[in-house]
């Protein structure tokens, strides 16, 4: 989608900009099961990631299901942040 790419470009642009030496999207579907499973992938990470957003509720409830079987808090240990909700369906 087009307003995902031009969204993902001013992001690590604007990382860039700021000095932020690990600021990177990570492209997946929009289901929770890739939320699921990108959130797992970046919390294995070292350094572990201090804030997370996602592309929409989906992917973020599914990602903080993520972080609380891990043990750690939201924000306390990992801020969210969610571009956009969900078109719902009729």
């Amino acid at each position: 989608m087009l307003h995902v790419h031009l969204r993902v470009e001013s992001f690590e642009k604007t990382g860039s900009d700021l000095g932020f030496s690990d600021c990177r999207a990570l492209s997946t579907d929009f289901s929770a099961v890739a939320g699921e499973a990108v959130t797992e992938s970046v919390l294995r990470g070292n350094p572990r990631p201090t804030a997370l957003i996602y592309d929409n509720e989906v992917l973020a409830v599914a990602g903080v299901d993520v972080i609380r079987r891990q043990a750690l808090r939201v924000p306390g240990d990992v801020a969210i942040v969610v571009w956009e909700d969900t078109v719902p369906e009729d």
